[in-house]
């Protein structure tokens, strides 16, 4: 999905969109979408879901830079970038390590 049709999107009416930058192989696509899903359905906050989603693309492929390209474009002031992790997501979170 093109920037341009994203900014239409949220002009037009939508609050946030998730847009992937580049191409994504099928399998990778899928676990990112089937995460994605479980997290908003649990915890109704997509910038959560989308936190959640990409830390499965990067568990997957650490070496890959597949999981920076699914990101979520929003115009609402109040869309929930800022809020802190449930406790469960901040200890999962946490055990993330980079350039390990």
């Amino acid at each position: 999905m093109s920037i341009k049709i994203v900014s239409q999107l949220l002009v037009l009416s939508a609050l946030s969109v998730v847009v992937v930058q580049a191409p994504v192989e099928p399998e990778p696509l899928t676990a990112f979408m089937e995460r994605f899903y479980r997290v908003l359905l649990e915890t109704g906050a997509m910038d959560v879901a989308v936190a959640e989603a990409r830390k499965v693309l990067f568990l997957a492929a650490p070496g890959n830079w597949e999981w920076t390209w699914p990101v979520l474009c929003g115009r609402a002031a109040d869309s929930g970038l800022q809020q802190r992790l449930p406790h469960e997501l901040e200890s999962t979170v946490s055990k993330i390590k980079f350039g390990a």
